[in-house]
């Protein structure tokens, strides 16, 4: 006579089966707080200047002022995907800002993170990328030595550290993320800082 499994098995493999087929197939999750189509995201060569438009970038810093930064006309096509353009003329000329920093960060992906502030109290942002990242950067050796400039005078952490200084930054148009407001202009990278006395 043939052997009989018991129906609860009958139940159980099949169920079993579906959920590894689940498993498997289920795309992972996206890093918390990092939209699929963010700036940070899909433009990542252009934060560390290691794209070919970078080499383009003209040489003279245009002086300008946070205001100013803010004002600039978020373009088209930033948010959906857009890997290696710059956008013309923010994203291809090099800013001269005078500003007073106002707090610092190191970044989960290593970057130092600067909230900068103007004498009305507009803010933005400027960045400074890890060197582990400068690989492709036409612009390594300017990047490190601001780097190692903040390092000296504010030592940033993991966590926000309040600061009031007061200094010339130069660095690269770039959109990122907008934020709570404004058009997600900023700094970045920046290559050269200055420390006003």
């Amino acid at each position: 006579m043939r052997k009989r499994w018991p129906s609860y098995i009958a139940c159980v493999v099949p169920i079993a089966v579906l959920g590894a087929a689940f498993y498997v197939t289920k795309p992972l999750p996206e890093p918390p707080n990092i939209p699929r189509n963010s700036p940070s995201k899909s433009r990542h060569s252009l934060r560390f200047a290691g794209d070919r438009g970078a080499r383009d970038i003209r040489a003279n810093p245009q002086r300008t002022t946070i205001e100013e930064l803010l004002a600039v006309k978020r373009p088209e096509g930033v948010d959906g995907g857009e890997t290696h353009r710059r956008h013309e003329p923010f994203e291809t000329n090099l800013w001269m800002v005078e500003a007073k920093v106002i707090e610092s960060v190191v970044r989960a992906d290593g970057d130092f993170y600067l909230v900068i502030e103007s004498n009305s109290g507009a803010r933005t942002v400027a960045e400074i990328p890890d060197p582990k990242h400068l690989q492709d950067s036409h612009y390594r050796k300017e990047i490190t030595a601001a780097r190692a400039s903040v390092l000296k005078m504010l030592n940033p952490t993991a966590q926000p550290k309040p600061c009031s200084l007061l200094a010339t930054i130069t660095g690269i148009g770039f959109f990122g993320q907008q934020g709570k407001a404004g058009n997600g202009a900023r700094l970045n990278p920046v290559i050269d800082i200055r420390w006003i006395d």
